[in-house]
């Protein structure tokens, strides 16, 4: 519509000096209106005009001939031509008519440019968790004056993943890079498998190497929203990505919520569901979806035909769990306490103490250097996802801050593996529990 609008000005301004005739002063501006007076058989120029033409200033020619016209001593079809002349005797008409219709086409343009930046950076959706997102706005800004909070996304080396898990990886982000690079319509993609096996992490780390800003938001918040809210939630969240200014992808976490089965979901979700697969169903290059579940079963039919390619993400093999034990282990136990606390916000570099630097760990030996030991390890964690294996080594940062010298031995890594098998069995006595609950309902 913009476009059309500076056109159109441009099409009248030049319309407008293509009509008039090329007039540079009084005396031309005289022999034109006699030519065409001529040519409409008025021979008798006093007669029309009177005899102080010459020494009249152009205003006043200008009234004398209205006075023509309006007496009827002059065709009315001269109006348009002299009407033509007026305007070229004027020329400040012309300039302020073309300066109007191109500052009404600056002042539009202006405001629609406020508009949208106000939409993308005042008014995040609230559905989006922004310390989830890399999308900023103006709450995080405020909010990183009071308290700095560094945003630390995933990258492809943060990942641990199989063989072939690192092939699709590899496919599904460069397919996305291609897509946003050359303006072509996105594919949607879901990635299912157990639960804490990394698939937040990979999404993340696809946008990560996509060079894509990301929204994250959990499918489950809709829970929250009356009917008439969540409606609004949804489409403020999906419009936002559609008229974003760079491509973004959005991630839906926990989204067997809200694209369970028609049969058995309620009338709120059923609505949710059919308003959400009018944005993922139709073809477009603004954003891409990332559905992240550990229910893929509970999927509606519909639901699952609107992601083009879907990734099982499963737990990871014996190589796998050695990585990652020696990876959470340097980050928890040698990489924590180096964090550079000098990065503070404003208000903390005023008004606040620099935080205290945080007691290293120690190692015993034998942690790092037994070859054998993360391999022992990785064969006794069998059946754990990542999430698990990251809260192992966490428990034992925490036990190890809890002695008296700070260190980190063998026995204290694999007391707290058999703790979180032991915490495992209990949490699937609960879940049969649960389940036997809900069978005598």
């Amino acid at each position: 519509m913009k476009k059309i609008v500076l056109l159109l000005s441009i099409f009248g301004t030049a319309s407008m000096y293509a009509a008039a005739p090329v007039v540079n002063n009084e005396d031309e501006f005289t022999e034109e209106l006699k030519k065409q007076l001529r040519s409409q058989g008025h021979r008798d120029w006093e007669q029309i005009f009177g005899a102080d033409w010459n020494k009249a200033s152009k205003e006043e020619k200008i009234a004398m001939m209205e006075g023509a016209f309006a007496n009827n001593r002059v065709r009315w079809d001269l109006l348009k031509v002299t009407e033509s002349i007026r305007m070229l005797a004027k020329p400040k008409t012309l300039a302020s008519l073309s300066l109007a219709s191109l500052g009404i086409f600056a002042a539009w343009h202006a405001t629609s440019l406020v508009k949208d930046v106000a939409k993308h950076y005042l008014l995040i959706p609230p559905l989006c968790n922004p310390s989830e997102s890399s999308i900023r706005g103006w709450d995080s800004t405020v909010k990183d004056f009071f308290v700095y909070e560094e945003k630390k996304f995933p990258v492809r080396s943060d990942v641990v993943l199989t063989e072939h898990l690192k092939e699709r990886f590899a496919k599904l982000s460069h397919a996305i890079t291609n897509a946003a690079k050359n303006d072509v319509n996105f594919r949607h993609y879901l990635l299912y498998g157990p639960p804490g096996t990394g698939k937040t992490m990979m999404a993340k780390a696809i946008a990560q190497e996509a060079g894509l800003e990301h929204m994250y938001f959990s499918a489950a918040n809709l829970e929250q929203y009356s009917l008439e809210e969540g409606v609004q939630q949804i489409r403020h969240l999906f419009e936002y990505a559609k008229s974003y200014p760079k491509k973004l992808m959005v991630i839906m976490d926990e989204a067997d919520s809200i694209f369970a089965h028609r049969d058995t979901c309620s009338d709120k979700v059923r609505t949710f569901l059919n308003l959400i697969l009018t944005y993922t169903g139709t073809e477009q290059s603004n954003y891409v979806v990332i559905a992240i579940t550990n229910r893929p079963q509970d999927f509606d039919e519909a639901a699952l035909s609107r992601f083009g390619v879907k990734i099982k993400v499963d737990a990871p093999g014996f190589e796998e769990r050695k990585l990652m034990f020696a990876n959470y282990a340097q980050k928890y136990f040698v990489d924590s306490h180096t964090v550079n606390r000098d990065k503070r916000s404003i208000f903390q570099w005023l008004f606040s103490r620099k935080p205290a630097e945080r007691t290293p760990l120690k190692i015993a030996e034998d942690v790092f250097t037994d070859e054998t030991f993360f391999d022992r390890l990785a064969k006794r964690s069998e059946g754990l996802a990542g999430r698990e294996i990251a809260d192992v080594i966490s428990n034992v940062q925490h036990d190890a801050y809890g002695t008296p010298d700070h260190t980190v031995t063998q026995e204290m890594l694999l007391n707290a593996l058999e703790d979180k098998f032991q915490d495992l069995a209990t949490m699937k006595d609960f879940t049969k529990g649960r389940g036997r609950a809900t069978a005598a309902a």
